[in-house]
């Protein structure tokens, strides 16, 4: 019997101990387009000698968690702490769904995700994954498109468990399942996303506050290791170096945001960045990048009977000890 992918559950719960899923656990639901968070054998062929002219054997030396989130881009609880855990800021379970302006820090969080999938006996099959680390989000943007935001997630270790009479016989005992508040958030759209840019130059702020974009994405990348120990098979995460890529597609106007790389100073080349991202109820997403630079600007010359357009790489840098403000209101 083929499972549907729609009738799988998704859930996570945040750890007071790495890679010890709490007691009763209360999970929240996630809301998802895909996921592929998986464990991957670490598997070494035997070196022993052999007449038969063929391996013996393969030694699972290990196995690696890994994979990505991917979802609209939704004013969501889960999502909320998810994000302040890329950041290194404390998590708060269950969530309060909102967050006061965060910058980034240096606290570890993991997490419990629970994958639940219907079986081919109609019951239920569990994998486990304790120990998860999110180490990263890309918010992907387009004109006249629902957004997404795509989590990288690293570390831990895989158990699974299997229904064997009832319906949810092998769940956790006590655990719970919410849905993330507040369900009723639509997906944010490009018309929903507002940039504010404030450069040192003034013809600089005027040209970005013009551009015209038609393609955007952030990558907030924490960069976190995996380590491996002696004693056991799961795999230890640890912060790394947070780097925030910006990536921009507008249309072409003039010189002054290739002059602007070309400069390659804090008041021609290092404008703040304000993104802000409105819901239909009025919830509110922002993030807050207070020194960009502009790495390559290029303007690319298409085909016939196409526009001429600015491709645009840029980095966020530490700014008083701040690389980037987070902040969540629920309206």
């Amino acid at each position: 019997m083929a499972t549907l992918s729609d009738l799988n559950r998704i859930a996570i719960v945040s750890e007071a101990t790495a890679g010890t899923t709490p007691a009763t656990p209360a999970f929240e639901t996630l809301r998802l387009l895909s996921e592929s968070v998986t464990s991957t054998n670490n598997n070494v062929d035997s070196g022993e000698l052999d007449p038969a002219r063929g391996v013996s054997d393969t030694i699972k030396a290990g196995a690696d968690v890994g994979g990505t989130v991917e979802a609209y881009a939704v004013y969501d609880s889960a999502y909320i702490e998810c994000i302040l855990a890329v950041l290194g800021q404390t998590v708060t379970w269950p969530s309060p769904g909102a967050a006061g302006a965060t910058i980034q820090g240096n606290v570890r969080e993991t997490f419990t995700l629970e994958r639940t999938i219907q079986n081919s006996a109609s019951r239920q099959s569990y994998q486990r994954y304790t120990g998860l680390s999110f180490s990263s989000v890309a918010f992907s943007f387009a004109p006249n498109d629902p957004l997404t935001m795509t989590f990288g997630v690293i570390g831990g270790s895989i158990t699974t468990a299997e229904d064997a009479a009832v319906n949810a016989d092998a769940e956790i005992p006590g655990a719970t399942y919410a849905a993330s508040a507040p369900a009723d958030a639509l997906p944010m759209t490009g018309s929903d996303v507002g940039l504010t840019w404030t450069a040192g130059n003034a013809t600089l702020q005027t040209a970005l506050a013009n551009s015209e974009l038609t393609a955007m994405s952030i990558n907030i990348d924490s960069q976190n290791r995996e380590i491996d120990e002696i004693g056991t098979d799961a795999s230890d995460v640890v912060l790394g170096k947070l780097a925030v890529g910006i990536t921009f597609t507008s249309l072409f106007e003039d010189n002054e945001i290739k002059d602007a790389e070309l400069a390659n100073t804090l008041t021609n080349n290092q404008p703040d960045l304000n993104v802000t991202l409105t819901d239909s109820a009025a919830n509110v997403l922002t993030l807050n990048f207070p020194r960009v630079k502009f790495q390559q600007v290029t303007a690319v010359t298409p085909t016939t009977n196409t526009d001429v357009v600015y491709e645009v790489e840029a980095i966020a840098l530490v700014d008083t000890a701040t690389v980037l403000t987070f902040t969540a209101v629920q309206g």
